[in-house]
């Protein structure tokens, strides 16, 4: 990793960075401003909407920093202290502003319980992820524990499922029942030791099949016109695959270890 000069710091990664803790900051506003005029489900809507656009900034500027070069302590810091508030904060206040206004039926200490269970998890699992990973591109081929930005994506992609069921279904048990289910969840899952693959980094690098170009095609397409559906799809199924990925390895530590115990047996 270079060391920025006094006063010198690279401008694009930067400015990408910023550009996700504007929109983390835009999520925070609109999720806890005041009943105003304008209709609550579309001002909590966007703000789910910005934290998604700040995942797109921050799965960008560490990506044009290693190809441009211009890793840099400077930036790895400015990276978590934005990646806190976007992906800890606007999350965690977001679920606390829907399910607040609209399920007051909530004990209000679970509620805060919930949220403050997941903003702590993400702030540990930066924390630890600064002091873990190296600046070279094979340290962020994959992750120990859930990263933060899929998991503010999940909370954010339900709660933009929970308005549109809401508003054309009438269907109200996606937030009341799910969401804080899933702050506890997703929470935990980022300070454990489950591994997840670096989606982007996986679905990007090296030359694929013409075949698979069409398949990332039609999913984007998919997410284009049915977006608030598909959109908790695949975050629960990147949520799911590494627990099932998890599992697996456990079931192969154990025949391995029972495999060699008969070997030292006989």
């Amino acid at each position: 990793m270079t060391t920025t000069r006094q006063g010198r710091f690279p401008v694009l990664p930067t400015l990408i960075t910023l550009g996700s803790l504007f929109c983390g900051f835009g999520a925070i506003i609109l999720a806890t401003m005041p009943k105003t005029g304008v209709n609550q489900l579309v001002r909590i809507e966007f703000a789910a909407w910005l934290i998604l656009a700040a995942m797109v900034f921050d799965a960008l500027d560490g990506r044009v920093a290693r190809m441009s070069g211009q890793t840099s302590e400077f930036g790895a810091h400015l990276d978590s202290l934005c990646d806190g508030i976007s992906f800890g904060v606007a999350p965690a206040a977001l679920a606390m502003s829907v399910l607040s206004e609209f399920y007051q039926r909530w004990p209000a200490r679970l509620i805060w319980v919930a949220c403050i269970v997941y903003l702590v998890c993400a702030i540990l699992r930066l924390a630890r992820f600064n002091v873990t990973t190296q600046p070279e591109d094979e340290h962020h081929r994959s992750f120990v524990g859930l990263p933060s930005p899929p998991a503010a994506g999940m909370i954010a992609s339900f709660v933009i499922l929970h308005v549109n069921l809401l508003h054309e279904y009438d269907f109200r048990w996606v937030a009341p029942v799910v969401l804080p289910l899933l702050l506890l969840g997703v929470g935990l899952l980022m300070v454990s030791k489950v591994r997840y693959v670096h989606l982007i980094h996986t679905l990007t690098r090296g030359e694929r099949s013409f075949p698979f170009l069409l398949g990332l095609v039609f999913m984007i397409f998919l997410v284009a016109v049915l977006r608030e559906f598909i959109l908790p799809i695949i975050f629960t199924t990147y949520l799911l695959s590494g627990l099932i990925g998890f599992a697996i390895d456990r079931v192969l530590d154990r025949i391995d270890l029972a495999q060699n115990r008969d070997s030292f047996f006989r």
